[in-house]
């Protein structure tokens, strides 16, 4: 079995597509069950089981050949309490449950470039270059640090530091949903700061180092080397694209014109204005790098 939390969100659906174009299909989505629009995410998808976190018991279910846990509170705007009870939390339990009853087996978790908050520098490594801005960032910061702490080499448990995903199947993520997903979306095209930049990077990318670091199952020979160590990773592009760059790529697609807007107030001291991976680590231990350059990523986008 492959268990996938947050299995109706962005990525933990695209896992499961993924998953099911290799004819995999013995999947545990662990996830609440939508009110909105999310359940769309899994329309046509094949799985065994469906379980609301709650419920969840790793040791039910015989033997995992992986976890892919993506479940998370995304609102950037939440409650610390909320952010902490449903990222921290419950990723300590999933993590601890997975290694009491399946050590080496591999545990592939969603972090975000969001712990670099205004950092200059997004290394991997520990320090002062992590300054969260938000309780969602504070908190994957936690379960960064928990998994630091309280896990060995000799595990395998994946953080990857996810930076600016885009695709399809964020749609019913509002306003946090990705900015290349909201300006296709819009009926006016506005961006503000066009001079800020993000490492934008596409969701099938994403999906295959999840799938790389799982490693050995499916017949695509991509997805086969040696285990890496253990450790976090950033998943990025290592190129940051400005707001004015992308929102003239996205009028030329949909034939319209952008305007340029003043920012939100009150949203300056918690933005951050620049993102760009150090795919150093991630490169080294997976020879991997992306293959979607964000010209080629927009073209991709099915439902807006």
């Amino acid at each position: 079995m492959f268990v996938v939390t947050g299995g109706f969100g962005f990525i933990g659906s695209n896992i499961i597509r993924s998953l099911n174009s290799q004819g995999i299909d013995d999947i545990i989505v662990v996830d609440n069950i939508p009110q909105d629009e999310r359940y769309q995410n899994l329309s046509g998808c094949r799985y065994a089981d469906l379980v609301v976190p709650d419920e969840f018991s790793i040791k039910k279910h015989g033997w995992i050949k992986a976890t892919f846990h993506q479940g998370a509170e995304t609102d950037t705007g939440v409650s610390m309490h909320a952010a902490y009870m449903k990222n921290f939390l419950f990723s300590k339990k999933i993590l601890t449950d997975h290694l009491d009853a399946f050590s080496q087996v591999p545990f592939v978790y969603a972090s975000s470039a969001a712990v670099y908050g205004n950092s200059k520098s997004f290394r991997e490594d520990a320090s002062a270059d992590e300054q969260p801005l938000n309780p969602y960032a504070f908190t994957k910061l936690a379960f960064d640090n928990f998994v630091r702490k309280y896990t060995s080499f000799s595990h395998r448990v994946y953080g990857l530091r996810y930076f600016n995903v885009y695709g399809d199947g964020e749609s019913h993520k509002g306003k946090m949903a990705s900015m290349i997903t909201q300006l296709m979306k819009a009926d006016q095209i506005q961006i503000f700061c066009p001079s800020a930049s993000r490492d934008f990077v596409h969701v099938d990318d994403v999906v295959e180092t999840n799938l790389r670091f799982a490693l050995d199952f499916g017949d695509d020979d991509r997805l086969r080397c040696c285990p890496p160590d253990a450790g976090i990773f950033n998943v990025g592009t290592g190129v940051d694209r400005t707001f004015d760059d992308i929102a003239g790529l996205v009028a030329k697609k949909r034939k319209k014109k952008y305007d340029i807007i003043e920012m939100p107030e009150g949203l300056r001291p918690k933005y951050q204005f620049m993102t760009r991976a150090d795919t150093t680590r991630i490169s080294s231990a997976l020879g991997w790098k992306p293959s979607i350059a964000v010209e080629d990523g927009i073209e991709r986008y099915r439902s807006c």
